[in-house]
């Protein structure tokens, strides 16, 4: 068996914190602020890497010259009440910034969160579903660390897994990554779900979700307002890089036609290869069509996109709308589309500004960044 871990494996993380609206500002500009800092500290080698050791256990091969990490984007959805933070870089140098930004927003926004949480379930239907305050993490590669076709994942038959499930070591870097946070987020008092690599059963993130939390009748999905905020997360490692793109339609399209959208996308459905998707309650009335990209280069934003000029299409037709002006028409059904995150591309291209020499990018980046991140907040 031939396993691949590096330290300077290059990978990406995506953090999902359960706060996004106006009041909870300042506290996550400060998360962010401080992240960023400590991005910048450990490009130059200013401080010392807190993943050092935990690394040197599981891994082979050196850190890489260029210290490579930073905030690739920061992200607020003020009517699902959830922020997320997107990170990139040495798998090593990774774990050091997500653990310590997922602990300080834990820390940081425990008191108001739980207080907001009892005030304002009962009438909060529009929350995005949730575990915890710092919700879920993902730790994704961003470049193939072995192109050996004879890699494989590490294979425990099922009494194995269960009764090896604390020694269990990842067999890859993003993997290792995710293990590592996941125990800095349980030496905090967080119950940690693992998927993905860092699942002794390589177990994917939904079945997860379904199978050990009640992420799928919370937030805006729960009929009972009583499955809130608890201390869990869910960390784990795909083994690509996923990418996020959501569908908010009209307030013309009610439950039962946004849930055919989402069974269209979905692939376990029959839709399109590698797409999750989750129908869920968006503002004034409206429905969106979430989704989550296992396989980009398979289930594209494009053949999204297709997907849903099809169903625009059909439900035209439907209506009796086929002669509505161009231009309006799929206005009609859809208000909009958008990616939520990054993308593998985009990430490595930051990552080259990390460079001898290019350090200086970061300070104009790292500003245009926050204040981006101050407009998402300040939206109504």
């Amino acid at each position: 068996m031939l396993l691949t871990r590096s330290p300077s494996a290059l990978v990406a993380c995506n953090i999902y914190v359960s706060a996004g609206r106006s009041q909870y500002s300042d506290i996550l500009i400060s998360i962010l602020e401080r992240c960023m800092e400590r991005c910048q500290l450990l490009r130059l080698g200013q401080t010392e890497l807190s993943s050092k050791k935990y690394f040197n256990q599981y891994t082979s091969g050196a850190t890489s010259r260029n210290k490579q990490i930073a905030v690739i984007h920061a992200y607020s959805d003020q009517v699902y009440d959830r922020s997320s933070f997107h990170l990139a870089g040495n798998a090593d140098l990774v774990a050091d910034v997500a653990s310590s930004l997922a602990i300080d927003a834990i820390s940081s926004l425990k008191g108001i969160v739980y207080e907001n949480e009892i005030n304002a379930k009962s009438s909060d239907k529009t929350r995005h579903p949730l575990i915890g305050i710092v919700d879920h993490i993902s730790v994704m590669p961003l470049v193939t660390e072995n192109n050996d076709k004879n890699t494989k994942v590490m294979e425990l038959s099922q009494n194995e897994i269960i009764e090896n499930h604390e020694s269990y070591t990842p067999p890859d870097s993003h993997g290792i990554c995710s293990a590592y946070i996941g125990n800095r987020l349980k030496e905090n008092g967080i119950n940690v779900f693992y998927y993905g690599s860092a699942h002794p059963n390589q177990t994917p993130l939904a079945i997860v979700r379904r199978e050990k939390t009640q992420f799928f009748n919370s937030g805006g999905l729960d009929d009972d307002d009583d499955n809130g905020i608890k201390n869990q997360c869910t960390v784990g490692s795909p083994s690509n890089f996923v990418e996020n793109f959501n569908i908010l339609l009209s307030n013309n399209i009610n439950k039962k036609k946004a849930m055919g959208l989402t069974r269209k996308i979905r692939a376990r459905d029959g839709g399109l290869v590698g797409v999750e998707a989750l129908t869920l309650p968006y503002s004034d009335g409206r429905y969106e069509v979430a989704c989550n990209l296992l396989c980009p280069e398979e289930g594209s934003v494009s053949d999204i996109l297709q997907v849903v000029d099809t169903w625009v299409l059909e439900e035209q037709q439907l209506l009796g709308k086929d002669k509505l002006d161009e231009g309006t028409s799929k206005e009609y059904f859809v208000d909009c589309c958008y990616r939520v995150g990054t993308t593998a591309q985009q990430c490595l291209d930051i990552m080259e500004n990390c460079s001898e020499g290019k350090l200086g990018f970061f300070v104009d980046y790292d500003i245009a960044l926050s204040d981006r991140f101050r407009q998402y907040l300040a939206k109504v």
